[in-house]
């Protein structure tokens, strides 16, 4: 517990890792301004500027309407009611349209975006966290008073994992805190089945959270720099995607990073793929391009990864020359 608490104090105390943090609560939020804001209700004033356009654009229009009203066949092709010709101008829904706040579809569509987003900044946190103690030379100092390398790894691991995920907590209870709080103020209802799904997609953002941070620091204890670390797992990324995208293999893309990460946090995802439809592509007839890549799939891929990382890891730090 002592060696925790150690560990925990070096992850506050340092900036970059401070930094992150921010940027981590600071991006969400403004994923949640954004929220509000694009589904934020017309005001009088918008009501009726909107209004205003909308009889401006009507007036212009209604010489053609005029005109299709005596002879609607030559603007339909066929005889049809001259009730038609109103739809050849403006409705005024097209200059008050603006998206309701639907807590369903933030589940299904933001959610999986914030926690890919909080991912990608826990495994900069637990790079940076380990990578300055290589780059400082720190750690040999560190095992002097404490040689058992195992428990140091561990005690390094546990507190980079648990000091991400309480500030992921932070940000994700947050979110979904403001979310609701404005749902609620324009009285629209958050049921039971509802906030049943906030939940889980939460545990499943805080639990990748834990896993990125843990991957970062295992893959930076392993090859002892920070960038080095970033830069590798950035390109191992792209080259995935790439190969995940590109290769003449039906279902390719359910080895993509993205697709199961989204599957993951999603509880499932739609995945459209060309390659199921063979030769004659998304167009031949009775084809459906498209598959469900499940939230089974996604677990066991990330979790295979997470292994590698830490198991090389170890292996690595328990048998390598610190010097």
């Amino acid at each position: 517990m002592r060696a925790l608490l150690v560990e925990l104090s070096r992850w506050r105390s340092r900036r970059a890792v401070v930094a992150l943090v921010l940027v981590m609560l600071g991006l969400t939020f403004v994923v949640l301004a954004a929220v509000v804001y694009e589904t934020r209700p017309l005001t009088g004033a918008e009501m009726t500027r909107a209004e205003q356009r909308f009889e401006r654009e009507q007036a212009d229009a209604l010489p053609q309407i005029e005109e299709c009203r005596e002879d609607p066949s030559q603007f339909f092709g066929g005889p049809v009611d001259p009730d038609e010709c109103e739809t050849l101008g403006p409705q005024l829904e097209y200059f008050t349209a603006r998206p309701v706040l639907d807590v369903a579809e933030t589940v299904r569509t933001t959610a999986p975006g914030i926690g890919i987003l909080l991912a990608a900044i826990s495994v900069l946190v637990g790079a940076t966290f380990v990578g300055a103690d290589w780059g400082s030379g720190s750690l040999t100092n560190q095992l002097l008073f404490r040689p058992r390398r195992l428990r140091m790894w561990l005690a390094k691991a546990a507190a980079v994992t648990l000091g991400t995920s309480l500030a992921a907590t932070v940000a994700v209870v947050g979110f979904w805190a403001g979310v609701v709080a404005v749902a609620e103020a324009r009285d629209i209802a958050v049921t039971e089945p509802l906030w049943r799904g906030i939940v889980l997609t939460s545990l499943r953002t805080l639990a990748l959270v834990a896993a990125a941070a843990l991957g970062g620091y295992a893959i930076t204890m392993w090859l002892r720099r920070t960038s080095g670390a970033i830069g590798a797992m950035f390109g191992l990324t792209v080259v995935v995607e790439l190969l995940a995208l590109t290769l003449p293999f039906e279902r390719m893309t359910q080895w993509s990073l993205l697709n199961n990460l989204t599957a993951w946090i999603g509880n499932g995802t739609e995945v459209y793929d060309e390659s199921i439809c063979g030769a004659g592509g998304a167009f031949r007839d009775g084809c459906d391009p498209t598959y469900v890549l499940t939230l089974e799939h996604g677990a066991v891929y990330l979790g295979v990864l997470l292994l590698l990382a830490v198991g090389v890891s170890l292996l690595s730090f328990t048998r390598r020359d610190i010097s």
